[in-house]
């Protein structure tokens, strides 16, 4: 397994550390050394052979500068790793700075706050003692509730089956309040309690949880790298559009072409570039229908649809239809279903507009300035529930694109 990717909660991300971060994957270990420096060598080395560089206190280029305690060095080096792998027996090590915390207690905090992926292996026996000493410490609480926890420990310490036993036993109950605030009270406490402490089970247990952090970090980058492909040829197919409108709009001023032909081949550009723009599928059936108000009706004078969609050439009365209504309110409507709203005029005649006409997006405009007044609207439709769904979807926002630049083609010469 090759991981070089980031890591943080999962997420694969650039790390804004202010200190410069290796390129590859980096992985802190830790844990009390003396019991466990076996264990610590070998999952370093399968780590590194993964292309992984693994980060311990005993190293000898670990990173110190100077002015600054080994422990608070610890605590620097934990921000500039992606992964904090934790490896809990039955020691509890030394204290930090007063605090009755254990070393390895206080880095655990720093990668949490940093926003490490923590990867935390607690040995079976152990927990199992923890939670004998959790009982125990609640009964000697509730007999004693004015000392305090270091008095409580002493109590606790003084029990046979929780006392000091060298070299692999050291304040259990220490150990036993830090495997308590492990599993409880934050995010990401999920702890593997069933560690047998031998390295192949403390390796495997991080392959897996490598693995299934890398599988989330590409679920959830796939989908952002997608949105900005779709992006990058939505605004090519504007550009270009843009373009030929400006060349037509030059053409229509020099007589060589009328603006209906300039407007017709608009709108075929729009079909060609559906997919691009505005999200069609080759599934969704899609219609363009560009309308010019006579009196008090919107006649249809530009069209591009979907094949199976049949030309009926209807015209619609201000205030009947989707159409209709837009010009009617001067507004933009966006509807993600129209067969349900007022704006439906079922026709026993054309019983496939079911089918055809779902989401709709009408857009009322007037192209000779300086008037407000709408001359006409644009209608484009989906067979597709929900294609059009909001006034803010950049789908629809894109369709207003459009509409400026249908308006400037039929301003010229108007």
């Amino acid at each position: 397994m090759a991981v070089r990717a980031h890591f943080m909660r999962g997420e694969l991300r650039t790390c804004g550390n202010a200190l410069p971060m290796s390129q590859r994957l980096v992985v802190f270990l830790s844990s009390t050394v003396e019991d466990l420096d076996g264990v610590r060598r070998d999952v370093r080395a399968a780590l590194e052979a993964r292309g992984i560089e693994v980060r311990t206190s005993e190293d000898p280029d670990f990173p110190v500068e100077p002015g600054v305690t080994s422990h608070d060095a610890c605590l620097r080096a934990v921000r500039e790793a992606h992964v904090f792998v934790l490896l809990v027996a039955s020691r509890f090590g030394g204290e930090y700075q007063r605090q009755n915390k254990s070393i390895t207690w206080r880095e655990w905090e720093e990668a949490m706050d940093a926003g490490l992926l923590p990867i935390v292996l607690v040995q079976q026996e152990t927990n199992a003692l923890a939670k004998q000493i959790f009982k125990a410490r609640r009964e000697l609480v509730a007999r004693h509730p004015d000392e305090q926890v270091v008095e409580i420990d002493a109590r606790l310490r003084e029990v046979p089956e929780f006392s000091d036993r060298k070299p692999d036993r050291h304040n259990l109950p220490g150990v036993q309040r830090f495997i308590d605030a492990l599993r409880k009270g934050h995010v990401d406490n999920w702890m593997h309690g069933d560690w047998d402490g031998g390295a192949p089970a403390a390796i495997a247990r991080v392959d897996a949880r490598l693995h299934a952090a890398l599988a989330v970090a590409r679920s959830r980058v796939r989908p952002a790298r997608e949105a900005a492909e779709r992006e990058r040829l939505r605004t090519d197919a504007i550009h270009q559009i843009s373009s030929v409108a400006a060349h037509l709009s030059i053409q229509i001023r020099g007589g060589s072409r009328t603006r209906a032909d300039a407007v017709d081949l608009l709108l075929r550009l729009w079909k060609g570039h559906r997919g691009a723009l505005l999200g069609y599928t080759e599934r969704d059936r899609h219609n363009f229908v560009v309308y010019l108000l006579e009196g008090d009706r919107l006649r249809p004078v530009h069209r591009e649809a979907h094949p199976a969609i049949p030309v009926h050439g209807r015209s619609w009365k201000v205030g009947q239809g989707h159409v209709g209504k837009c010009v009617a309110e001067n507004q933009l409507l966006v509807s993600g279903d129209i067969r349900h709203t007022q704006a439906w005029v079922p026709s026993e005649a054309r019983p496939t507009d079911v089918q055809h006409y779902v989401s709709a997006v009408s857009v009322p405009f007037s192209y000779r300035t300086p008037t407000d007044e709408p001359e006409g609207a644009l209608i484009v439709t989906s067979s597709r529930l929900d294609h059009f769904r909001s006034p803010d979807q950049v789908e629809v926002l894109t369709i207003g694109t459009l509409v400026n630049i249908l308006t400037m083609t039929l301003n010229v010469g108007a």
